[in-house]
């Protein structure tokens, strides 16, 4: 997923006419979708941890520091398809 969004991301910066609010709407789902599968799978490793004490703070921590860098690459990606689609309502372009 973070393939795709990155992905779209770079191409939007040379087809502009892609960043429209369709494709924000869709990358907020996709985001969604990710954060929802994300935030269940650590309930359910919670619920069933086999391992000892020490080994789920790690995990947990390492977990928890990659949530956060996953969900602010999607917002500074969400925020840039924004400034794309503004430019190139201004009728600025990186082609021509």
């Amino acid at each position: 997923m973070l393939a795709f969004i990155l992905t779209y991301a770079v191409l939007s910066l040379f087809f502009p006419e892609i960043a429209n609010s369709y494709a924000l709407i869709f990358l907020l789902i996709a985001e969604i979708v990710f954060a929802y599968v994300k935030f269940m799978t650590y309930k359910i490793n919670v619920k069933f941890w086999p391992y000892g004490e020490k080994v789920f703070t790690q995990w947990f921590n390492s977990y928890k520091n990659q949530m956060i860098i996953f969900l602010i690459v999607f917002l500074l990606v969400d925020v840039f398809i924004m400034f794309v689609a503004l430019m190139y309502a201004q009728n600025f372009r990186l082609i021509n």
